[in-house]
């Protein structure tokens, strides 16, 4: 998800709780939930670098575990190094200091296998993507919901030092905890509404075709409003699917057809930007269009490419020469 939530949820985490195990557990948990996203550098190589690299092995289990130990070292040589500075201060034990950069570190990676984006969480010993499918990649409701549990009780701890009450001894944890059961409760509403709207789309056929893989992706804000893709033998179909969908929604589905087979669609697949892209695309679709003696093959992922979404995201085009070379390629993520 965006950094700006993983940042919000390291604070959250903080407040909670572990801010009194360990000194400046913010700090930690603020960096470890945003330290597996160092691999954005590869976008400096390019736009396919990045697809390739972006949501890898920082992102596994082995990675975000590796990623913590690091921090964690950090940390605990800037605690004794000041410590040699005030030997009255004790720093914490390296185990403290382990746990909270774990839970930070696996914040993130718990906060991205919730989108459709996914995650490899198996690298470096597979790179199958895993998804949940339930959040969008930027959520208002999630934002909102951290920025609430944070600012509230800090305005009420305002009003009650103006009132003269009685200060907490944990300013902030109500809040944040409240805060983290509601993240949890809305996912589990999000995870029963995918499932009702991929049980809706699975009991109906599309173009006398019954379904081989169904898909529900989420929409921006609405728990109850998905992006609804359903595969067969001979198309894609996607639709809106929401609570009142029925089989008159289905039949007026968008209809993206697999192509057939052809000499230059296999040289695309091949290509180096073909391969990179198809190994991270769910649902891939097809357009091939006569440019000359040369074919241009565009390749999309249907889950970031819509009538729903009215845009064309996550597009590789490899233009193939009469001769089946490859003249030109490219990836980018916007049409």
């Amino acid at each position: 998800m965006d950094n700006i939530t993983h940042t919000l949820l390291g604070i959250t985490l903080s407040k909670a709780g572990l801010n009194k195990k360990v000194p400046h557990a913010a700090v930690l948990l603020m960096i470890g939930a945003n330290l597996p996203d160092v691999d954005t550098v590869s976008g400096f190589w390019g736009n396919l670098a990045y697809l390739k690299y972006h949501r890898g092995i920082t992102h596994s289990f082995l990675g975000v575990t590796v990623l913590a130990l690091a921090l964690a070292g950090v940390a605990y040589g800037l605690y004794r190094r000041s410590q040699k500075k005030n030997p009255s201060k004790s720093p914490p034990s390296f185990m403290a200091l382990l746990w909270v950069c774990l839970i930070g570190t696996w914040s993130h990676l718990l906060l991205d296998f919730t989108n459709s984006y996914g995650v490899r969480p198996f690298m470096p010993f597979s790179d199958r993507w895993v998804a949940w499918d339930i959040e969008f990649i930027i959520d208002p409701v999630i934002l909102g919901i951290l920025l609430c549990g944070l600012l509230l009780p800090l305005l009420f701890r305002l009003i009650s030092e103006e009132v003269g009450a009685v200060k907490r001894r944990q300013p902030g944890r109500g809040g944040a905890v409240a805060a983290l059961v509601l993240i949890v409760s809305l996912w589990a509403l999000r995870d029963y509404n995918h499932r009702v709207a991929i049980s809706k789309m699975s009991a109906f056929t599309y173009r006398e075709e019954t379904p081989n893989a169904v898909f529900a992706m989420p929409e921006p804000g609405n728990p109850f409003q998905w992006n609804g893709i359903v595969e067969t033998d001979d198309a894609y179909f996607s639709m809106r699917v929401g609570p009142g969908f029925s089989a008159t929604n289905a039949s007026q589905a968008q209809v993206f057809y697999k192509p057939g087979s052809s000499d230059a669609l296999r040289v695309a697949q091949s290509s180096n930007t073909g391969k990179v892209f198809l190994g991270f695309a769910r649902i891939p679709i097809y357009t091939l269009e006569k440019r000359g003696d040369s074919v241009l093959v565009t390749i999309r992922d249907l889950r970031f490419a819509s009538a729903t979404r009215r845009r064309r995201g996550f597009n590789a085009t490899i233009l193939v020469g009469k001769d089946l070379q490859v003249l030109n390629q490219r990836f980018r993520f916007a049409g």
